[in-house]
């Protein structure tokens, strides 16, 4: 903050395609005395992005301007704001912020380096030729390379786009009707303004248990700051859905062995700074990659609930590792150590719902670890027919519980569940005739 003739000038920061967690820049941002100024992507709808209720991640709304599908033109545009920081929400806009950051001097990663990380497949290229763990697959382009693959391995394969979220995209294949289905869902996928993705990915599906590891890392030092399992189910011919995620303790079985291959993956890929996500899957030879995305992990979780689960929040420590990285870089600096008990249960549908609207919080504000209810996706809350779930873009929303008692917690999420599986009706007023 600078005073100029009387006039106190905030600096600023640029958060490109801001949505889902990544919101909570806007509170982190204002509390370190920056100004957040929202960027959005050129082939995003300016009007879509203005049904984002940003009261509920910041003090006011921001700022929001619109990039230019001219890279100079948005470069000399972010010139003029002069900010201190340029931040990615998401894939789509790592490559902007990258390059942005390095023409004006600014901390980055390297975006020919991390265009090769959150590459679905070079990742595991690089982490082949490391000597760790990795997934075998191959990049395709054609529905007979996509068969062909699936003969040899004679069993489950994955299919999905080389760069994407959330699951959209992917799926779990196990025989030709489902391969010829995936087909062609991804290749609609792939020629989506800003998702111009020239190949598909085949891999061997690994079963077992899912994690997140979230991480933050400052000149190449990683510190995990939580850590998630992940629990999804597989619906024939779509891609895995999410059912919800549970906070991990330091003392958890697994947790050391995943943190240390996490790690090693993240070295070895050459993440230099900023958050990251990392996906992976434990089977019975240990843990192996799924992807790292360059980014805080999404979901839509408020500031105050993950202070609650964790005591800070991942925005917050990501601005703590560009602006102060001695006190991040202290070895006593300890990230991983909740104070209660988290899980977040997604909302699905087995069927198209007219919402008149939800009625969620009245439905579980009486649970003792019940925090909140978010949308996942940015529709509008009330008259809007939900689509029957089938990713986390259509999921309902999800229930946010936090609770230091676990078996408290427990005994709440026993009942969200039997109420999100046997009782939709009590978590939205329905029209059924629409």
């Amino acid at each position: 903050m600078v005073l100029f003739y009387n006039v106190i000038i905030m600096k600023k920061i640029l958060l490109i395609d801001c949505h889902s967690t990544t919101l909570n820049y806007l509170h982190d941002c204002a509390q370190l005395g920056y100004e957040p100024i929202v960027m959005q992507l050129p082939w995003l709808d300016q009007a879509n992005a203005c049904k984002i209720n940003f009261s509920m991640f910041g003090d006011k709304t921001p700022t929001t301007i619109q990039a230019s599908k001219d890279y100079q033109t948005t470069l000399e545009m972010v010139k003029q704001l002069n900010p201190a920081l340029i931040l990615p929400s998401g894939e789509g806009s790592l490559e902007l912020a990258c390059r942005l950051s390095k023409d004006l001097g600014l901390q980055t990663n390297d975006w020919e380096k991390a265009k090769l990380i959150i590459n679905k497949f070079t990742c595991h290229e690089l982490l082949k030729q490391a000597g760790i763990r990795y997934i075998a697959g191959k990049k395709v382009s054609s529905k007979e390379e996509i068969t062909q693959f699936y003969q040899q391995h004679n069993n489950r394969i994955v299919v999905k786009p080389e760069f994407g979220t959330a699951s959209v995209g992917v799926f779990i294949c196990q025989n030709q009707k489902e391969l010829d289905h995936a087909f062609v869902e991804i290749d609609k996928l792939v020629k989506m303004p800003g998702h111009e993705n020239t190949k598909f990915i085949v891999q061997e599906f690994t079963p077992g248990a899912e994690f997140v590891v979230n991480t933050c890392t400052c000149k190449g030092k990683h510190k995990v700051t939580s850590l998630w399992l992940y629990e999804k189910k597989i619906l024939p011919g779509f891609a895995p859905c999410y059912e919800k995620v549970t906070f991990l303790h330091p003392g958890d079985i697994l947790v050391n062995e995943i943190i240390d291959y996490t790690k090693k993956v993240l070295d070895a890929l050459g993440v230099e700074c900023g958050p990251c996500h990392t996906e992976l899957v434990v089977d019975n030879k240990g843990p192996v990659l799924i992807e790292v995305n360059m980014r805080i992990a999404g979901a839509s979780m408020r500031w105050q609930y993950l202070d609650q689960v964790l005591g800070h929040h991942e925005t917050n420590v990501s601005l703590m590792s560009y602006f102060e990285p001695e006190k991040f870089l202290d070895e006593k600096q300890n990230f991983f150590n909740p104070i209660a008990h988290g899980v977040v249960k997604f909302i699905d549908l087995a069927r198209d719902v007219y919402v008149i609207k939800p009625t969620i919080d009245e439905c579980f504000k009486h649970l003792a670890s019940y925090f909140c209810y978010n949308l996942v996706s940015v529709h509008p809350v009330e008259n809007f027919k939900y689509k029957r779930t089938i990713d986390l873009d259509t999921s309902a929303g999800a229930v946010f519980l936090v609770n230091k008692d676990k078996e408290q917690l427990h005994r709440d999420l026993e009942y969200v569940n039997m109420t999100v599986k046997e009782h939709i009706e009590k978590m939205f007023l329905i029209d059924e005739t629409k």
